[in-house]
């Protein structure tokens, strides 16, 4: 099916906002009185859906992915590591290729972490969004991993962001 083809389509539209190491307990909507999350807020409140307990099956990203997407136990058809992804020659689906499938416009953007290298996103959506200068000069450069700079990303011992 062509890209123009999916377009006409009258499918609902699904955005799946899937960040790594975010509490539900630090977004606005959910109660947290010092989250300032305004435009998720507004999202959710006109026209989205949060899973304000909904649980993680792996802690681990790739495994938790696998297990996302698919909706398998991690350990099913083995992704227990980071090193584990899924495998199309292994008949292994993910949801992004059901969608696609059946008509949705694929866009994926953010980490992979589901699939591996040599069968990279790419080949399994519409577009797989990669940054480049024009989207850093129009956003600015993401800062370093300030996680691994010493504790000075914390701010100071005996302040709230320690």
């Amino acid at each position: 099916m062509s890209t123009r083809e999916r377009e006409k389509r009258r499918s609902p539209h699904i955005l799946i906002f899937n960040p790594d190491q975010w509490r539900a307990d630090t977004l606005g909507h959910l109660g947290h009185p010092a989250a300032a999350t305004p435009a998720l807020d507004a999202f959710v409140r006109d026209e989205a859906v949060s899973f304000g307990w909904a649980f993680s099956q792996a802690t681990v990203c790739t495994p938790s992915r696998c297990s996302f997407t698919t909706g398998l136990y991690p350990h099913v058809e083995g992704h227990r590591s980071l090193h584990h992804m899924l495998h199309r020659d292994r008949g292994e689906r993910h949801m992004f290729q059901v969608l696609r499938e059946n008509g949705y416009y694929v866009w994926w953007g953010g980490k992979n972490d589901l699939v591996p290298g040599d069968d990279p996103p790419e080949g399994q959506c519409d577009v797989y969004f990669r940054p480049d200068a024009a989207f850093f000069a129009r956003h600015g450069r993401p800062q370093p991993d300030l996680h691994q700079t010493a504790d000075a990303w914390r701010g100071p011992r005996d302040s709230d962001r320690y």
